[in-house]
């Protein structure tokens, strides 16, 4: 909807200009959008920035003194056009304004933020979650066809599967992002609504700093504060989110989850670039959100982690749960062997 209003707004304002310049003139012609016109409007905003209108403002008057700077040149003065524009394009991606702000944050001395006294976050409301017979259909196309799935609290359940198993849209169903064709979820014990969820790429507001980020999601100071902590973020809490490394990303991703705290909490391969010594930190994150009294859940790919790391397994594949149980009995069963894990290849079986 809100691109849908963008779009409206700026047809808007378009057909205004349109009926305002032929009322001036006494003339429409196509001439009047021609490409060096097109040209021209392309290179105010990508010069001057998409997120900032007082560059793209100045821009425009600069773009419009440009082929009066470059008349010299003639016929030719359109491919220096395209040069400059290209040009600026490589050095400034983002915009002028963009390049501007990261150099003024370099120079810019690091805040050093203070941090309370730690406190523990735990969950607002105990409570597990329970979902039966889900199915979703895209078309002619199941993508989770009749899935039951229960989340403990204090648990950590893990989930596996192929890509394109349905493990994704599985959590899109249980977080609200998408109805489900037919079943039902129930949310247990006084939960009352929160969940909390991460994505296989961190979605953050990159020019806030790593407090900011967790805040912006309406927790109060001191469970943000309390989140960084028990992501080990508190050192970076004044950092903007652009500076930080991808591993510490993730966590300030997770971060933004614990600070609602959330009964049940999924995560969307959180473990996806992490090194070694990062994973073993996940890992005890997540342990202690479960003995706090969350039900975790975690879709994960690299199967030895999650194994060691969850109480439960679920695999699936085609849409379906093809196995559940202790991580050993699932990562052991036929099934799973056959649709996920596969096979090693005996002795001269490649040759």
């Amino acid at each position: 909807p809100s691109r849908v209003a963008a779009m409206a707004v700026g047809a808007l304002a378009g057909g205004l200009g349109g009926a305002a310049h032929g009322f001036t003139v006494g003339l429409v012609s196509p001439d009047v959008l021609a490409f060096k016109t097109m040209a021209a409007i392309l290179a105010v905003v990508i010069i001057g920035g998409r997120r900032s209108p007082p560059a793209a403002m100045l821009m425009a008057l600069l773009v419009t003194w440009t082929p009066e700077w470059l008349r010299f040149l003639e016929q030719t003065y359109l491919i220096a056009y395209g040069a400059l524009l290209l040009l600026a394009i490589w050095l400034a991606p983002e915009g002028l304004a963009a390049l501007l702000a990261k150099a003024t944050k370099a120079l810019r001395p690091a805040r050093h933020l203070d941090p309370p006294p730690p406190m523990r976050l735990t969950p607002a409301n105990e409570g597990g979650l329970s979902a039966a017979g889900l199915t979703r259909r895209f078309g002619g196309v199941t993508a989770v066809s009749d899935v039951d799935l229960t989340l403990k609290p204090g648990q950590i359940t893990g989930l596996i599967g192929p890509n394109g198993a349905g493990k994704s849209t599985l959590l899109n169903l249980v977080t609200g992002l998408d109805q489900p064709s037919t079943g039902t979820i129930q949310l247990t014990g006084q939960l009352n609504g929160r969940i909390g969820r991460t994505f296989q790429t961190p979605a953050l507001a990159l020019d806030l700093s790593a407090l900011e980020n967790v805040r912006a999601v309406g927790a109060p100071t001191q469970h943000a504060w309390a989140a960084l902590h028990a992501v080990g973020l508190t050192a970076d809490a004044g950092t903007p989110a652009s500076q930080l490394p991808q591993g510490a990303q993730r966590f300030l991703e997770i971060a933004r989850a614990l600070a609602a705290r959330p009964g049940v909490l999924l995560l969307d391969e959180p473990a996806a670039g992490l090194t070694a010594d990062e994973r073993q930190r996940l890992a005890q994150i997540l342990r202690d959100a479960a003995d706090a009294g969350a039900a975790v859940l975690v879709v994960e790919h690299d199967v030895p982690f999650l194994a060691a790391l969850a109480d439960w397994m679920v695999c699936m594949s085609e849409g379906r749960v093809i196995a559940s149980g202790k991580p050993d009995a699932v990562t052991s069963a036929p099934a799973v062997i056959t649709a996920y894990l596969g096979t090693p290849l005996a002795d001269g079986a490649a040759s």
